[in-house]
This record gives C-alpha cells, sequence and structure tokens, in this order.
C-alpha cells in the first residue's frame, strides 16, 4: 500500500489498484509498462480515487434541491421572531427568545395577538407553506439574496439548537455537552405541554390546585436531578466556548420555571428549595440582555 498525495491529502492505493487502474486506462496490457510512467499512473489513481470518494459523498449526502438552498443561512441572515404577543409570559417562543438574548443573536419580533393566530393567521402560515404544523413560533431568516426565499425555521427547540451552530455556540464543544442540552430538552417538552394545559385549558380548579401541590413539585424534583446528574458547567448544563453563554435546554427550564411562576402555578421562594435549578434559573435571569427584556414587561 503506498500514499498518494493530491490537493493536500493523502489518498491511499495499493500496488493492485494501481496495476488494475492502468490496464483499465490502457487496452494493451502488454505495452502499459512502456507507456505508463509512474507519473501517469499516479494521476489516473489519484483522480479515479477522488471520483469514487465523491460517488461515496453523494450517497450520503444527497444533493441539495433549489427548497433545501433556501433553508440554508449564515451569521448574516436578518431573523424575524413570530410568536403571539403574550405580555410577559414566554411560553415555547419565550424559550426561543431567552436562548436568542443570552447569547447575543440579534433579531426583530413580529407578535400577533391570539384572536388574529387563531382568525386568520394560522391557517395562512399553514396554506403558505410557511409552516405546515400551523404553530409558532416560527423564525423567517433573511438570506440577503434576491434568489433565495426567506427560510422558514419551525420547532423552537430544533431552530434554537440549528442557529446556536449557525452562529457557533456550540464550536469547541463535545458531543457529550450538547447531549445534555438535548437530553434535558427533551425531557422538558412534555412538562411545556403540562403548563400550557393546566395554565389555560383546564377549567377545573379542583385540577389546577392538585397540579400546583402535587405535580409540579414532582417536575421540580425530577429537573433537580437532571441538573445534578448532568451539568458540565458550574451552574448551567454547559455553555458556548466562547462567551461561557447558557444553551439552548438551559432557556428551555428558565422560560418554564418563569412561566410557571407569572401564572401562580408555583410560588417564586418554593424555587430555592432546588439548589441546582434555583442556581441556574438565577444567574440566567441576571443575563443584562434577559433582564432588559423582563424589566421592560413589568
Amino acid at each position: 500500500r503506498i500514499e498518494l498525495e493530491s490537493n493536500g491529502s493523502l489518498q491511499q492505493i495499493t500496488m493492485l489498484e494501481l496495476t488494475k487502474l492502468g490496464e483499465t486506462k490502457y487496452c494493451n496490457p502488454s505495452d502499459k509498462q512502456k507507456s505508463l510512467s509512474a507519473s501517469i499512473l499516479t494521476k489516473i489513481a489519484i483522480e479515479q480515487k477522488q471520483a469514487q470518494n465523491h460517488r461515496q459523498h453523494n450517497s450520503l449526502h444527497p444533493t441539495l434541491t433549489r427548497q433545501n438552498k433556501t433553508m440554508m443561512i449564515n451569521k448574516a441572515s436578518v431573523l424575524k421572531f413570530k410568536y403571539l404577543a403574550l405580555g410577559g409570559i414566554g411560553g415555547r417562543g419565550g424559550a426561543q427568545r431567552f436562548f436568542l438574548l443570552a447569547n447575543d443573536i440579534p433579531f426583530e419580533e413580529d407578535l400577533v395577538t391570539g384572536s388574529d393566530w387563531g382568525a386568520s393567521e394560522k391557517a395562512r402560515v399553514v396554506a403558505s407553506g410557511e409552516n405546515p404544523c400551523g404553530t409558532v413560533p416560527i423564525i423567517y431568516a433573511s438570506n440577503l439574496d434576491e434568489e433565495s426565499a426567506p427560510a422558514h425555521l419551525i420547532q423552537h427547540i430544533a431552530t434554537a439548537r440549528y442557529l446556536a451552530r449557525v452562529h457557533g455556540k456550540t464550536q469547541g464543544l463535545s458531543p457529550y455537552e450538547e447531549y445534555v442540552q438535548d437530553l434535558v430538552a427533551d425531557e422538558y417538552q412534555g412538562w411545556r405541554s403540562d403548563w400550557v394545559h393546566h395554565a389555560f385549558n383546564t377549567k377545573s380548579e379542583d385540577e389546577k390546585a392538585t397540579y400546583k401541590t402535587e405535580k409540579v413539585p414532582e417536575y421540580l424534583t425530577k429537573f433537580e436531578e437532571l441538573y445534578k446528574k448532568y451539568k458540565t458547567h458550574e451552574i448551567y448544563l454547559s455553555v458556548s466556548s466562547q462567551e461561557k453563554s447558557p444553551l439552548w435546554g438551559d432557556a428551555a427550564v428558565f422560560g418554564l420555571v418563569r412561566d410557571h411562576i407569572l401564572t401562580g402555578l408555583l410560588p417564586q421562594e418554593d424555587v430555592a428549595k432546588y439548589p441546582s435549578l434555583a442556581a441556574a434559573y438565577q444567574a440566567f435571569g441576571d443575563i443584562p440582555s434577559v433582564k432588559a427584556w423582563i424589566d421592560s414587561k413589568n
């Protein structure tokens, strides 16, 4: 086996492969030693080896369609955040907003009232293809390219994770440090849905009281244990390598704990019973950009 250098990278082939390549290229094997110098063989080998690698890459990464390409954004893309006008309450969009604020990712807000959303806007975003799921938040990312339509980023945790990568917030992180963010963000989803039901949908005061006194402490205990077991940072699950800012899982938990407090389902003083959660909640809320947004709603 020999190594051949091409474009700064090493290609490995065997002498048997080299000979077969020569026989393929030239129809008269008896003349190959006369007609093929080592340099020509080397060139043939490299070209065919690169072609093989290219075919393998394409089989794993199919060519992007034009629609796929419009979804590819970069740090210069202008972000417009569409969500419901909930005042100080965050909701799923609030978790995404807090992630953007904590990581200094610029964005504009496009808030719609609940009545407008139900009356026409939800149907419009489905019909237009902006979000086939008919949910918010949606982030519209303009690529500053006249030939490209804005990208429509949906699902708040997936979008936050994607934007973290686009903006280099995960650069230098280990796979495990990303994993702990995903682990907690995945578990958060069920708790978020339970909060929505009890804060807005249930008509039973008894059901709401049971949730507040029994289920919420169970959730807090579970997430306290998750933080104690999996956090890789003194306070947060993990942080960006340069700015040391919290990421999508931490933002989701902060937003949800805060929403419980604002909707009367968690007395704020009870957070202190869960030291790891309390430390993360306090630190996140003290981030200047996050604190400024919260103060603007008080």
